[in-house]
């Protein structure tokens, strides 16, 4: 999900998903996120924070049916259904299948994407630390293969139309 197209507004139609987007099945999480910024041929994302769990193939077809239908909202809302909406819906979908949809497990809901970076950091009190310790069995606890940070260089604007 992108937004509302030009002029980024806040809230509006939505337009230009990235929905069944194919990435690839060999590519780093680096070499996914640069591809993820430039697939869209309407527009470029700016994608820079990327975090992988490791998951079943069959829990896979799970989490991009749930991202697909989170990313194929009409309206677009920065609070409430948003490019963070299809992250939350995919991590909520892993949380739902690791507990067979147990109703007193909690679900993530903070929209902000930096919020949900630090919910998989191992330091932090909370987050998938307290998920995994007090709601998922041990051999269905959510595994954080890896969080990173994609350093982008100086931006440019060879061959751009500066008018």
């Amino acid at each position: 999900m992108n937004g509302t197209g030009e002029g980024s507004s806040a809230y509006g139609d939505s337009k230009n998903p990235d929905i069944g987007t194919p990435l690839g099945k060999v590519l780093s999480p680096k070499q996914a996120m640069l591809a993820a910024n430039k697939i869209n041929r309407f527009e470029e994302h700016h994608y820079d924070k990327f975090v992988t769990v490791k998951t079943t193939k069959e829990e896979d077809v799970k989490i991009k049916a749930a991202a697909a239908e989170a990313a194929s909202a009409e309206t677009y809302c920065v609070i409430g259904q948003s490019c963070a909406t299809v992250m939350l819906d995919s991590l909520n979908k892993i949380i739902d299948i690791r507990s067979n949809n147990a109703w007193y497990v909690p679900k993530v809901r903070d929209p902000a994407p930096n919020n949900i970076m630090d919910y998989f950091n191992k330091e932090k009190v909370g987050g998938i630390n307290f998920l995994n310790r007090f709601f998922l069995p041990a051999d269905k606890e959510i595994q954080v293969r890896k969080v990173g940070k994609l350093e982008v260089g100086p931006l440019t604007f060879e061959g751009v139309d500066k008018n």
